[in-house]
């Protein structure tokens, strides 16, 4: 078993991802926080463990290159910080369920 969840957060540097990387660090949980964003200026980046880059959500390229760092990075849960990325996930769950 890892020692720690290892949580994907999207979208941090909306109001929402921001919000959410505050509450994982204070649940005092074992996480370790994976910021993902399409702003290498997002504020959110530097409250996670570590950072990575996705292109824009309405980017056709968005959902691969979403799997590919929940790849990398072995995130064990997903947390999307904005409405519109919900829908896109969801109506794509069939390529994540695909790998895990």
């Amino acid at each position: 078993m890892n020692e720690f969840i290892r949580v994907g957060i999207t979208s941090i540097g909306s109001g929402v991802g921001q919000s959410i990387i505050n509450s994982c660090n204070l649940s005092h949980l074992p996480l370790y926080t994976i910021g993902l964003g399409a702003n290498p200026m997002a504020y959110g980046q530097y409250d996670c463990d570590t950072y990575d880059t996705l292109p824009s959500i309405y980017s056709l390229e968005y959902i691969d290159c979403l799997i590919a760092q929940c790849k990398k990075h072995k995130i064990d849960v997903l947390i999307p910080g904005l409405d519109d990325e919900l829908l896109n996930i969801s109506n794509n769950i069939d390529k994540f369920k695909e790998v895990g």
